[in-house]
């Protein structure tokens, strides 16, 4: 299989995998209403939301796999960089999350919308805390990393590894759809795929993943509803939040994991520059040549219609937003 067609493939798969799944998520959702409809019966909201996910991690993931499977694969020699150093890349991550939500959320101001639509609204009360611990810290870190890191990794690397790591990144920040998480998803694709690429071992890269998915999904976004502070402006939380936040246990605990991420981010300012002076490319048997990367990479059909979906379902959700 020549490159072009490999890249034709790999797009497509996770092309299905997005778009058939949404649609299958959306099929499924209404069917289920009206059969509770027609016995009038009820869910609760935690209930239909957890379902709503079943067609799409039970039916258009794996297929979507089975399709990147069929794809030659070469995966390197396994390694393993030790647990201490694997989390010692923890600050980094945590630094590139926030930089990159602040200005994906910077961008989604300026063009007059909300980051609403990242969100999935239903707060992290009662069972729907432990379904969302289930969903975003498990079930979806663990998706993603074999889609965009072994899947993808091991299909690519054989003509670049540099193009192996961006191209996978730039793949897992569009599969997003979402512009306020597009900055961070790309820059941790990076860090993700460059793990796996040295290490061929998913643990690692996935092990960051959840932990990252728990700090901004599930930790922060319970210990601010609690606070008391959810709701109020910048303006506010400045002249009197801190003060208002002391009052309350919620409020302390916030505050202490505020400083304890603004204290991680910071010691990942101090580890980015040396962590990057160790990244390293090697030249691989069928590395493309310059100037044709793009041209290989993009100009398919799996790719391009892996890309306008990205783009069409990012311009729907940000004029839902509006």
């Amino acid at each position: 299989m020549n490159a072009k067609r490999s890249f034709s493939r790999l797009g497509f798969g996770v092309f299905f995998i997005l778009f058939f799944g949404s649609v299958l998520q959306t099929v499924f959702a209404i069917w289920l209403s009206a059969q509770l409809l027609r016995a009038g019966k009820t869910l609760y909201a935690w209930e239909i939301w957890l379902l709503s996910f079943l067609p799409f991690y039970c039916v258009a993931v794996p297929v979507g796999v089975l399709i990147l499977r069929s794809a030659p694969a070469q995966r390197a020699p396994q390694s393993a960089p030790g647990l201490g150093r694997t989390w010692t890349l923890l600050p980094v991550c945590i630094l590139l999350l926030y930089a990159g939500d602040f200005l994906g959320r910077g961008l989604v101001s300026l063009l007059g919308t909300s980051t609403a639509g990242a969100q999935t609204g239903l707060g992290l009360n009662g069972p729907m805390l432990p379904a969302r611990l289930l969903i975003q810290v498990i079930v979806a870190p663990l998706a993603e990393e074999l889609v965009f890191r072994r899947l993808l990794i091991d299909r690519m690397r054989i003509y670049g590894e540099k193009t192996a790591v961006v191209v996978s990144a730039l793949m897992f920040a569009l599969y997003h759809c979402n512009l306020s998480q597009l900055f961070y998803a790309a820059a941790l694709g990076l860090v993700f795929g460059y793990l796996y690429l040295r290490t061929s071992r998913l643990r690692y890269g996935a092990a960051l993943h959840m932990c990252l998915n728990f700090i901004g999904s599930i930790a922060v976004p319970f210990l601010w509803e609690r606070s008391g502070l959810a709701g109020q402006g910048l303006r506010a939380l400045l002249a009197g939040g801190v003060r208002q936040a002391m009052g309350s246990p919620w409020g302390v605990a916030w505050l202490g994991c505020a400083a304890a991420l603004a204290a991680l981010s910071l010691l990942g300012a101090a580890l980015l520059i040396p962590a990057m002076r160790r990244v390293e490319f090697f030249e691989t048997e069928l590395e493309l040549p310059k100037g044709t990367r793009l041209r290989t990479v993009l100009c398919n059909f799996g790719m391009l219609l892996f890309v306008l979906a990205c783009l069409w379902m990012t311009a729907a959700n940000l004029l839902y937003t509006k």
